[in-house]
């Protein structure tokens, strides 16, 4: 895909489906699609079906390249049921396990394990999102970077609508700055365009204990002088791994103990309006007591 995407049209209107458990060991990749610059782009505009097989022992190792995941770059593309297990990736900037950078795109049961390493903007899921649908996706993940360092995302750039999506990360950020955060990094907030996390749940922890995580968002970075909020929905972050909570950030972002994120004595009255019937699940003896996802779970 990767050396043909120029060739077929950047693979608009083309639908590609994953038939069996893929163990990517000792090959070499290039991401899917490239961005240098708003100009100078090639973008997978397809649609990809992970079909929930695994892609196991997934490396990549490009330290001086940016955008780097298994997608580089998605735009007007969808991408669901993808598994990505033991990974390996490195790169420079806008660095994630699933994408790089990710714009206008639908990514739905999607999860990453493993290790995420680069200098700046790196996350589990996505280096930089924008304008883009993520619903029932979790990372689970080791990041190491210098400064954006998110479990979830790297960047949040404009209206992005997350639902039922969770991060369980150790961040190891070496320039300790304003933006690191157990699920995002950092937002952009402008006119018209703040982002919606809808029933989302962060579990962080530092590499070292002089590092300052944020529980939820990091930090944000307002584009002109107005008055726009991110709308969160009972969203939650683990307050006894992070301390550094995110209530100033909203009512709706809620810092909670280890245990009572783990007690499925008390589902109703700690998570308030999501749906354990459907979509979410917890059990003791899985995904170490917090809550799961049904379709898509570790």
């Amino acid at each position: 895909l990767s050396e043909n995407i120029s060739t077929y049209d950047n693979f608009d209107n083309y639908y590609f489906k994953i038939a069996q458990n893929i163990d990517m060991s000792d090959l070499s990749f290039i991401p899917i699609g490239t961005y240098v610059s708003d100009s100078n782009n090639i973008p997978f505009e397809g649609s990809f079906d992970g079909n929930g097989f695994k892609i196991s022992n997934f490396v990549v190792d490009l330290s001086e390249t940016s955008y780097i995941g298994l997608f580089g770059y998605t735009e007007n593309a969808e991408l669901k049921k993808i598994k990505i297990t033991n990974a390996s990736v490195t790169g420079d900037g806008y660095v994630g396990g699933l994408i790089g950078y990710a714009k206008k795109t639908n990514i739905s049961e999607c999860s990453v394990a493993g290790t995420i390493n680069g200098s700046s903007v790196i996350a589990g899921i996505a280096g930089r999102l924008m304008e883009s649908e993520i619903s029932e996706c979790y990372s689970e993940c080791d990041i190491n970077g210098e400064t954006f360092v998110g479990g979830f995302v790297g960047i949040d750039k404009y209206a992005n609508e997350y639902n039922n999506c969770y991060s369980i990360a150790s961040l190891n950020v070496t320039d300790n700055d304003d933006y690191c955060g157990g699920f995002s990094a950092g937002t952009y907030i402008a006119i018209d365009s703040s982002s919606t996390y809808i029933h989302c749940y962060s579990v962080s922890t530092a590499y070292e204990e002089n590092i300052v995580i944020e529980g939820f968002i990091g930090g944000k970075l307002i584009m002109s002088n107005i008055n726009n909020q991110n709308t969160f929905s009972s969203c939650i972050y683990d307050n006894t791994l992070c301390t550094n909570g995110d209530e100033s950030e909203s009512s709706n972002v809620i810092g909670m103990s280890s245990n009572d994120m783990k007690d499925s004595d008390n589902i109703s009255q700690n998570y308030f309006t999501w749906d354990f019937s459907n979509i979410w699940a917890i059990d003791n003896n899985f995904n170490n007591g917090y809550p799961y996802l049904i379709e898509n779970n570790p």
